[in-house]
């Protein structure tokens, strides 16, 4: 899966290389999906001019197991993830004869959820993030603002203070265990992003 990944976003690297110098129309705006680490979204973009962009995405994800295994002590935490959110970014394409290139920043406001719960005592704990807004910092390949079919990728993360813990069971629940699952370094501040859009300029 990892490999599929880093050779689509290579393959769309060289696709957007081949076709900058392409005559192509400005687009004004433009609409269109991702799919990433935070559910999927529909966005809508502003060109203000063929270097900056300012986008509004919707997105989330219905609770669902996490890819991220959590492994403590010999046992596997069964993890699972939700996230509702709107973000708004600003993206600017810095090098004059590379528009597929763009840097990204801009502010989350949402939240994510994470339920843990370990499948010997069935102990559930959560592990929140309802800080808002978080800043969110990248960079990015295509949705170049050209009018037609555009596709995107991005690598990102977002910086956050850390998750809110608690328990949800409390008669199944352990000190020392709630402890291991705080102090595991799972849910960092820092959530990497990883996303893919498709979207038509008009």
């Amino acid at each position: 899966m990892f490999r599929t990944l880093i050779l689509s976003s290579i393959m769309l690297f060289i696709s957007n290389v081949s076709a900058q110098n392409a005559e192509e129309e400005l687009a004004q705006y433009s609409v269109g999906v991702g799919v990433g680490p935070f559910g999927g979204s529909l966005g809508f973009l502003y060109h203000f001019d063929a270097k900056t962009t300012l986008q509004v995405s919707l997105g989330g994800l219905p609770e669902s197991d996490s890819p991220l295994a959590l492994s403590l002590n010999g046992v596997e935490y069964d993890v699972a993830g939700a996230s509702s959110w709107v973000g708004f970014f600003l993206n600017h394409r810095p090098i004059e004869n590379a528009e597929w290139f763009r840097v990204n920043a801009g502010l989350g406001v949402g939240s994510i959820q994470n339920s843990i719960v370990n499948p010997n005592t069935l102990a559930a704990y959560s592990a929140d993030y309802r800080e808002n807004p978080v800043a969110y910092l990248g960079i990015g390949a295509g949705l170049r603002a050209k009018k037609g079919i555009q596709l995107g990728f991005d690598l990102g993360w977002l910086q956050t203070n850390g998750p809110e813990y608690s328990i949800d069971d409390v008669g199944s629940a352990d000190a020392s265990d709630f402890r291991d699952v705080r102090e595991s370094g799972h849910f960092t501040t820092a959530l990497p992003n990883i996303q893919f859009s498709f979207g038509y300029g008009f």
